[in-house]
């Protein structure tokens, strides 16, 4: 759990302006659920965890649910990496090569 929590962490914090500025609340236990329904990843940057996607299977196709990298990683690649993933991990699922 000490990714979830990190996630829930992480993505609360960047998403508190977007809350604020719409009058939200934000709900712990609707993040656990949607955790729970998703393919989760951690990127790490010498083992400090720096980013997280979730990523849901619905019959023939992957999606990408949610993308969140620490601010001090933001412009560096974390998220273009991040979004390469999928991909990969689709093509494997298929047994096709990963053509890029």
């Amino acid at each position: 759990m000490a990714d979830f929590a990190f996630a829930e962490a992480l993505t609360h914090d960047n998403m508190v302006g977007y809350y604020r500025r719409h009058n939200l609340v934000w709900r712990g236990d609707l993040f656990l659920s949607s955790w729970r329904e998703s393919e989760n990843f951690t990127l790490q940057a010498d083992g400090t965890p720096i980013g997280v996607m979730r990523v849901t299977e619905e019959d023939d196709s992957l999606h990408i649910r949610d993308v969140q990298i620490a601010q001090g990683y933001r412009g560096r690649g974390a998220g273009t990496f991040l979004l390469s993933t999928p991909r990969t991990a689709g093509c494997g699922r298929a047994g096709l090569p990963n053509a890029s």
